[in-house]
């Protein structure tokens, strides 16, 4: 598997570029490949909210 994380994030398996999904997960992958051979925290991956928060009730 090849990566480029210059630009926007992008993978190939051999010459087949792989699709990476959704921009979070895009986000996520850039994450973990920039923190090679750190243990990744679930406290720093987490993603704050985006628009209003849900109400019960």
């Amino acid at each position: 598997m090849h990566l480029e994380i210059l630009g926007r994030l992008r993978a190939w398996q051999g010459e087949a570029e792989i699709p990476l999904g959704s921009p979070q997960q895009r986000a996520v992958l850039a994450m973990l490949v920039l923190r090679e051979g750190a243990r990744p925290s679930a406290t720093r991956s987490r993603w704050r909210p985006t628009g209003r928060p849900r109400t019960t009730g």
